[in-house]
This record gives C-alpha cells, structure tokens and sequence, in this order.
C-alpha cells in the first residue's frame, strides 16, 4: 500500500496540520514519512523546452543527491528544514481535522484519494535533492527504513506559477552560506573526536600557542600565535590566514574522508583505513593529535626563521601566510615529511634543514602575487620550486609579462 494510517499519520487521507499565516498568505506545516511524500509529488526541473519553461525547480545533481543517500543511512541523520510543497489546484483542501487529499469529481463533489487510487497532489518547489537523496537511499541502497524517516513539509495552496518561482527565488537567492572558520570551529563543542574537531583543536592550540622554551633566542610565540582569523573574521593585525583555510589543509594529512571518519568513529567502527597519502593519518588513527600538533608547529617554526622578511616583518607583501603559501607549504610537507622522525628535536632539525633548501631553491625569487598568481595554481608553482628549484626552460617572472 501506498498509504496507511499508521505511516501517514491520516485519518481519511485527512493530514494534520499547523496554518501559518505571514503576508504572502497562508501555509501549513505537516510531518509526512519520506516514502509517502515521494508518492504524493512530482519532482520537476527546469530545462529550455516549452514546457520544462514553466518549472522552478533547478537541475538535479546526482552527485549531490548519492552525498545526501549516503549521510540519510547515518543513525544520526537529521533534515531538519521543510521541505516545500506548491499543491495542484483542486488536489487539496482545509478541512477542521487539517489538510484533505483527493480532487474534485465532475468539477463538483469532493472525492477523496483512495488506497488504490493515490495520484500527485502537488510539486516540490524547495528540497528536491533532499527527496531524491532520499528516494536513492530507499530504492537503490535499499535502506527500507528510511521510507519512515519523518520530514517537516511546508504545503502552500493556490500559487501560481509567477508565485512559486519567487518563493524558490527568495529562498534561494537569500541564503547566505555559513562561514567555514564557523563550521570549524563550531566542531570545537562536539565530545566525540573526528578529524574536523582535531583541526579545530590545532588552530586554536596554534593561535594561543606561545613557545616558552626559545629563551629568548626566537619569538616568544608559535609561529601562528594570533595569526588566524579565528570564525573567519580578522579582529587584530597579524591575522592572515582564516581558520577555515587552515582547516581545510591541514584536513588533507589526516583524512581522504571527514565526513566517513567522523561517522565510523561516532558508531565506534574502528580501526579507521590507513592512507597512505595523508602523511599524518597514522597518528590520527593512534589518537596522537598532540605528536600532530607539534611536528607541524615545527616545521612551520622552521619555515618562520628561514623566511623572517616574508613571515614577520612583512607578511602583507608576501603570499607564505595567506591561503595560497599556506597551500604551497602543506603540499610542502606532504612530500618531505618522515615517519621515522620520533622526537620534537629531531623534527626540528630537520625541518630547519630542508627551510634552508626550500631558500635556496627559490634562488631570490619573491613570494608575491607579481610571481605567483593567488590561486591553487600559484601555490602548485611555489611548492614546485622550493622542492625542486626553478627549471630553466621555464622560468618565473611577473604575472602578466611575455617570457617570449
């Protein structure tokens, strides 16, 4: 069956309902299982045809929608946003007990919907690939359970085509994405460990890291203390490099999936998979984010001395501490990290070994946009010639200017 009282929640193909009335009119608020709302709507993109021309709806993404399947079957799934329903004329209508289905016969009498005769009662304006993440995970994952996964649905009655493009406009053209230095740091309040929170955790550690132990013979801080512009916003000179940024790729040497680790750690399915091109996952999986914390703390104290000018005295004129040296400088790593280095001293002199490589290389080429284009590309080239030194058949020189 299609419908049932117990999925449904209906009595008499009756759905209860909440009215909300605001100054585009009245709406009403319902909670329907993801199985019966997937058979009670149409799900219509806009393409260049006549009649695709009249949709709202943006094309679907497949890729977005296996993401959405994927997470669905997680035991902590939550889709807390409505999804929003325009209704076909004469497909619904207020009754005392809440929202009827069914249609009008004859273009007089009411007659209900039926379990043998279930048919569209309306189209989704807002929340496709929701449904569709949805409807992959049931019928191609085979996640039966999830035909029961209750969603909140916004039905709105009598719009007409002009009025559901701008309710799809708005609430799209509206919304402002959230910060990732937020997202990041918002990872910060979760007791269980994942890669995002062990990210968080560095960059905090790193933006009130002050190293006590140079004696006087180094800047008293780390080289990121007060340096980052901590939930994205720059409140204090010497904040370069966003939290999000920092995040993002220093995410990269521990983890290929954060999303999977953080799932598999939560429901304690554990060992975590090795992989070997993110050259600290190891330590991850060992819960060693301390061992983590300080061999980048020193190899980016290595980079700091070697490159005094670009790092502290004028870091503004320079690309090492904005997001695409920072870039350049985890490629950096990747490639030359050891694992059979075991003690901070050890790291240390290495790193302040390989700093001095990485000076010579460049051969006096200046680490500014006049060189380097702000771009993962530009950092793709910079990390390229501190590993490897400039190649002569293709030297670097200003953007903009004809090496012919």
């Amino acid at each position: 069956m299609i419908l049932s009282d117990s999925a449904y929640n209906m009595s008499n193909f009756t759905l209860k309902s909440i009215s909300i009335t605001q100054a585009i009119g009245t709406f009403y608020v319902a909670s329907i299982p993801a199985g019966t709302l997937l058979a009670l709507v149409d799900i219509l993109s806009r393409d260049m045809s006549e009649e695709g021309r009249q949709r709202v709806q943006r094309e679907y993404n497949e890729d977005r929608g296996k993401q959405i399947a994927k997470y669905s079957a997680e035991d902590n799934a939550t889709f807390p946003t409505s999804i929003i329903i325009a209704t076909y004329p004469d497909k619904v209508r207020v009754e005392e007990n809440g929202l009827a289905f069914g249609q009008l016969a004859d273009g007089l009498d009411w007659r209900p919907m039926t379990q043998d005769e279930p048919f569209k009662i309306g189209e989704v304006i807002d929340g496709q690939h929701r449904l569709l993440g949805l409807k992959h995970a049931i019928e191609t994952d085979g996640i039966e359970r999830l035909r029961d996964f209750e969603l909140p649905v916004v039905f709105m009655l009598d719009l007409d085509q002009g009025d559901k493009a701008y309710v799809f406009s708005i609430i799209n053209s509206k919304q402002r994405s959230v910060s990732s230095s937020l997202i990041m740091d918002l990872f910060g309040l979760q007791e269980q460990r994942s890669p995002y929170k062990t990210c968080h955790e560095i960059a905090q550690a790193f933006y009130d890291w002050a190293d006590d132990q140079n004696e006087g013979t180094a800047p008293p801080q780390g080289p990121f203390y007060k340096g980052l512009k901590m939930l994205g916003k720059k409140v204090a000179d010497g904040e370069m490099l966003s939290q999000g940024s920092f995040g993002k790729y220093v995410l990269r040497l521990i983890s290929k999936n954060p999303d999977e680790d953080a799932r598999r750690l939560r429901e304690n399915k554990i060992p975590l998979v090795d992989y070997p091109k993110c050259v600290l996952r190891y330590l991850f999986i060992d819960e060693k984010d301390f061992a983590i914390a300080r061999i980048l703390h020193e190899y980016f104290s290595a980079i700091r001395n070697e490159f005094h000018e670009e790092w502290d005295v004028e870091p503004e004129k320079y690309l090492l501490r904005k997001t695409v040296g920072f870039s350049a400088l985890i490629t950096v790593f990747e490639k030359i990290w050891n694992k059979d280095i075991r003690k901070p001293d050890e790291a240390a002199d290495y790193f302040a070994k390989k700093a001095v490589e990485f000076k010579k290389n460049l051969n006096g080429k200046p680490l500014t946009s006049d060189y380097f284009p702000s771009s993962e590309k530009g950092a793709s080239k910079i990390a390229a010639i501190m590993l490897n030194g400039e190649r002569p058949e293709e030297p670097v020189t200003p953007s903009g200017v004809n090496n012919k």
